[in-house]
């Protein structure tokens, strides 16, 4: 019995982890409304934007992409933050990853 528990505990340990989870850590936690609001603040403003060119390249990284070169931190910025604008509660992250997934492939 003791055997069979042990199995299970590791079964829903092992079954819990997705290998797509990971941690976000930083402002990319911040909502869009919140990055909306914070873009006046030009030190804000520069902190998003370094945070958000750092994650499109470790996004680039993991899926082994290189951009054309056409496409510029201000076309990024500017996609980010129409994105922001048409979704205000969503994460700050997941404005920038849908805007890789979508408009810079």
């Amino acid at each position: 019995m003791k055997k069979f528990l042990l199995l299970m505990m590791i079964v829903a340990f092992v079954g819990s982890n997705s290998a797509n989870a990971f941690t976000i850590i930083g402002t990319g936690v911040n909502s869009c409304g919140k990055f909306l609001n914070e873009r006046s603040d030009h030190q804000l403003n520069q902190h998003y934007i370094a945070w958000m060119l750092g994650f499109i390249t470790a996004l680039n990284h993991e899926q082994r992409i290189d951009l054309k070169e056409s496409i510029d931190s201000d076309g990024i910025y500017y996609a980010v933050k129409n994105r922001c604008e048409d979704e205000p509660l969503d994460e700050f992250w997941n404005a920038i990853w849908w805007v890789h997934k979508n408009e810079l492939k």
